[in-house]
């Protein structure tokens, strides 16, 4: 069949590789990606999030994506997610929450031996130079997105979304438009369905120099990133970042630095600002769990650390114990699907709760518990193949677990320290 020119670029070719996921929202752009790959590749992991934002058409486009994932004989993860609950429950911006939720999600299943990819495609490109043109970004903002960052790949970058179109048609693939898309309430959408066209009519080269500019803009930003790499890899380090070096910085190295460490354009504004603030004044950048004060001659970062994942032990037994304690829990065996495991929770996250019927958020379960803003990230879950059995130390899952009369028990037990464990 033809393929309208759509193909892997050789450099983004994975060899050795544990699994390649596509995050896939059911589109044209995802659709294409996943029958190119799928084509050359059989290590392959869907990852999709359902809002519930569109009623139905939300469901529809979970149900054609599981369609997909057994024509090509793949797995698949969904993540279940009320976003209007959560947006209710925390407040923040739609697109923002949207995409810290999706990529929450995305980073507990990706591994830095897999690869990752996204569908984004160079109209996708053209909005993002547009809208980081009016935001005062500099050369790390033009810069935009690149095909391959770090186990990140966008392969179809360098295609039209018209040449994703036609490959879908030729080769008879099935998605799903996103309606919201015609809706001109985001200023994504309006570059997309106003503005860039109206300059195409005027300019019928304007995507290619486009490209030409970011590819150049690229280039600064590589040659910026090595003229700074000490004083990143310093500040990651110590934790400091003196004034004396923030002032002999120029503007777009500040901007730089202040984006590797997480900060967006307009808290590296903040950061300036805090520069020339009286001492002991912060700046406070939640989503990142970041504090960073003013200490005289110096802003002093303070982070959250990591997490240890303490270590789930699972056994056979033959029979329950007498008692039970806190840091184990007892399941029929017959019922669990693949293995257990435990890891931290995000948001989305539901387990069917002991004497209750439907499920429960693990984030309400939480918020019942009481557990401090500082503790809440330490929250973890035990889960297997199907659903989350336990969040340790507040819930216990219903559905899988063991009674008197199993004949094949297993216990898995927590071996370290979990925070909110209540003794």
């Amino acid at each position: 069949m033809n393929n309208s020119g759509i193909h892997i670029p050789h450099e983004l070719k994975p060899s050795s590789v544990k699994t390649i996921f596509i995050a896939i929202s059911g589109g044209v752009d995802s659709a294409v990606l996943l029958d190119v790959f799928s084509k050359n590749y059989s290590n392959i992991h869907l990852l999709h999030v359902n809002y519930h934002l569109r009623g139905e058409d939300s469901n529809a486009d979970e149900q054609l994506i599981r369609n997909l994932a057994a024509k090509y004989t793949i797995s698949i993860s969904v993540l279940d997610f009320n976003m209007d609950k959560h947006l209710s429950d925390n407040g923040g911006n739609l697109q923002n929450e949207a995409r810290k939720i999706r990529y929450d999600f995305f980073s507990q299943h990706v591994s830095a031996e897999d690869i990752f990819m996204t569908a984004h495609h160079l109209d996708d490109q053209m909005e993002t130079f547009f809208m980081h043109l009016t935001r005062k970004s500099g050369i790390v903002g033009l810069s935009c997105m690149a095909e391959k960052n770090g186990n990140h790949w966008r392969p179809l970058l360098s295609f039209r979304k018209s040449d994703l179109y036609r490959y879908a048609e030729e080769n008879q693939l099935e998605f799903r438009e996103d309606r919201s898309n015609k809706e001109n309430k985001y200023l994504r959408n309006r570059w997309r369905n106003e503005w860039i066209p109206m300059m195409e009519k005027a300019n019928t080269q304007l995507a290619e120099s486009i490209q030409i500019l970011v590819k150049a803009f690229q280039k600064e930003r590589d040659l910026l990133e090595k003229e700074n790499e000490s004083t990143i890899n310093s500040i990651r380090k110590s934790s400091v970042w003196t004034f004396d070096s923030f002032d002999k910085t120029n503007e777009e190295g500040r901007y730089l630095i202040a984006k590797k460490l997480g900060l967006r354009a307009s808290e590296f504004e903040e950061l300036s600002a805090l520069r020339n603030a009286d001492k002991s004044k912060k700046l406070e950048v939640n989503r990142e769990k970041l504090v960073i004060w003013n200490d005289r001659d110096s802003f002093i970062f303070s982070k959250e650390k990591a997490m240890e994942i303490p270590e789930l032990i699972v056994e056979s037994i033959v029979q329950l114990p007498e008692s039970f304690d806190k840091k184990s829990i007892y399941l029929d065996s017959d019922k669990i699907s693949g293995k257990l495991r435990i890891r931290k929770w995000c948001n989305g996250d539901r387990i069917f709760p002991v004497g209750m019927e439907g499920s429960q958020l693990v984030s309400d379960i939480i918020k019942d518990g009481k557990i401090s803003a500082q503790d809440k990230a330490q929250v973890l879950v035990v889960e297997d193949d199907e659903e989350i059995v336990w969040v340790i130390g507040l819930k216990i899952g219903g559905r899988k677990i063991a009674s008197m009369g199993n004949a094949k028990i297993t216990k898995a037990t927590i071996f370290g320290h979990i925070t909110n464990l209540r003794d």
